[in-house]
């Protein structure tokens, strides 16, 4: 080819712009720039400190930080609030059984873990739906090459090769705009409709699961806040009995100093006030472990101290007890979300399966797409072209079966789970009913034996008043009387308590 000729050709090939232009790669980097940049990433220990906020001083200790003032729930209780100016009391606060619950249900973070779960179920059940919408994509890339090929097929592109007398071989540096529009369907996909399905069951068992979890911490808070309550008792019962038992001390030192009591019976009711002041301390020690138990699920600092109010015909408002275990066993059956949960996992498991023996078909997809070449995004007839197509793909996977009898293996694996599930259910609901019928019997004997205790040292102490009981037969019906106290009040807290745990096994409560 003479030179002449080549430059004819050249002649028509509009001037490019020089690839380093600022008017090209000024946006690239842009973008580049905006897509590498994240959002905020806390320290790992701040997250530590988010949780757990460290107090600046006793005074600030089991107060949220400023920061998390807004985000903490509104519903605390106007009780007192004991806060000595150095910080050494913690704040007091009194709560209600229905304060008490409220607070669960906002601040216990299990409750979160299964809203997250809800929420990442129904984002899979969207996704699911998703997949039989169109996919439209938006591109724009820019090319620049001297290989001959991808040179000449721009060229065609952009309708500016000519192949008459003026033809040449190496046209040298070819750059390319290009923006394209594309849209792709799949019109059939083999499991998709199960796999649809699936999510929904899925997404409903997530839904279920949620407020079975939140069942079950109302009916840990209505046990925990009894709990509490009944350790308030055995401590107000122990310092009672201190009481009574210090009463007495005092009386029999009077005595000796008229003559009429031996040291060693005064000696013997100190070391009995000394028991006394021990079991006080034992129960001050139960109380605070039943307070803390009531923090945790109220998701308080553990500085804070607990008055309970209300009365007792307050403190559960529950449905009607069984009269038997038949009927207990039919609430359960009914009324168990995590039961109906498991249930609903078990229908997704089978569609899954359905899902993945489906695979074995074919799948149709249909496809649109238009490009435009040039710098301008304005659509010109010369440089817009288009393509739009339908085919049909059938796949010979070979580890198609292996994932199908995984998914059968782990059916199988579910639904001997969940018979399980169903038998350690009819379990605990016979061992509740089991200790409820126990603990009115043991409420009506320790009742009995509180009132011939009581009666005893009313005697006893009227007769050693008198000279006419020993101090050691005073102390045997002392005794007497401060553990049927004691069992009498732990009693009626077992009962109150049984009776939580059957609601609990018959579905919590509603």
């Amino acid at each position: 080819m003479n030179p002449d000729s080549r430059r004819v050709f050249k002649s028509r090939i509009p001037p490019r712009r020089a690839v380093g232009s600022p008017s090209l790669w000024i946006p690239a980097v842009s973008v580049l720039v905006l897509g590498c940049a994240g959002g905020k990433v806390r320290r790992a220990g701040a997250w530590i400190e988010r949780a757990w906020p460290q107090p600046a001083n006793k005074a600030e200790e089991g107060r949220l930080p400023e920061t998390e003032q807004d985000s903490r729930p509104r519903n605390l209780p106007r009780g007192s609030r004991k806060d000595s100016g150095a910080g050494d009391e913690p704040i007091s606060e009194t709560w209600s059984l229905d304060q008490v619950l409220t607070r669960i249900k906002e601040a216990n973070p299990r409750l979160s873990i299964a809203e997250a779960n809800l929420e990442a179920a129904r984002a899979a059940l969207d996704e699911a739906k998703a997949a039989y919408r169109p996919i439209l994509s938006l591109s724009r890339s820019y090319l620049v090459t001297d290989e001959p090929g991808t040179a000449f097929g721009l060229l065609l592109n952009q309708q500016r090769l000519s192949l008459g007398p003026s033809f040449d071989a190496t046209p040298g540096t070819i750059d390319n705009h290009r923006t394209e529009a594309r849209v792709d369907w799949t019109l059939f996909a083999p499991g998709r409709l199960d796999r649809k399905r699936a999510a929904g069951a899925a997404a409903r068992a997530a839904e279920i699961a949620r407020r079975a979890a939140e069942h079950r911490l109302l009916n840990a808070g209505v046990q925990a806040w009894l709990g509490l309550k009944a350790a308030d008792a055995l401590h107000r019962a122990s310092l009672d009995n201190a009481r009574i038992v210090g009463e007495r001390l005092a009386e029999l030192r009077k005595r000796r100093e008229l003559g009429a009591a031996l040291e060693a019976d005064v000696l013997r009711m100190e070391a009995r006030l000394a028991l006394s002041r021990r079991d006080v301390e034992a129960a001050k020690l139960v109380r605070n472990k039943a307070e803390a138990a009531l923090d945790h699920l109220m998701g308080l600092p553990s500085t804070t101290r607990i008055d309970l109010g209300g009365t007792a015909a307050e403190e559960v408002r529950r449905s009607a007890l069984p009269e038997t275990l038949e009927e207990a066993l039919a609430r359960a059956r009914r009324t168990r979300l995590d039961l109906r949960a498991r249930a609903w996992l078990l229908r997704s498991r089978e569609f899954e399966v359905a899902g993945a023996e489906a695979t074995r078909k074919p799948v149709l997809s249909a496809f649109g797409a238009v490009d435009l070449d040039g710098e301008d995004f304005g659509i010109d007839s010369d440089l817009t072209s288009y393509q739009a197509g339908i085919f049909l793909s059938w796949t010979l996977d070979p580890g198609r079966e292996a994932r199908i009898r995984r998914a059968k293996s782990g059916l199988r694996k579910d639904l001997a789970a969940f018979r399980a599930f169903v038998l350690d259910l009819s379990k605990e609901v016979r061992q509740a009913w089991d200790a409820l019928e126990l603990a009115r019997r043991n409420l009506e004997l320790a009742r009995k034996g509180e009132r011939a205790a009581v009666e005893a040292w009313r005697i006893v102490s009227k007769a050693h008043g008198a000279g006419a009981a020993t101090t050691t037969d005073l102390l045997a019906a002392e005794r007497s009387r401060s553990a049927a106290v004691l069992r009498r009040t732990a009693a009626e807290t077992a009962l109150s308590i049984a009776e939580i745990r059957l609601l609990g096994s018959m579905g919590g409560i509603q």
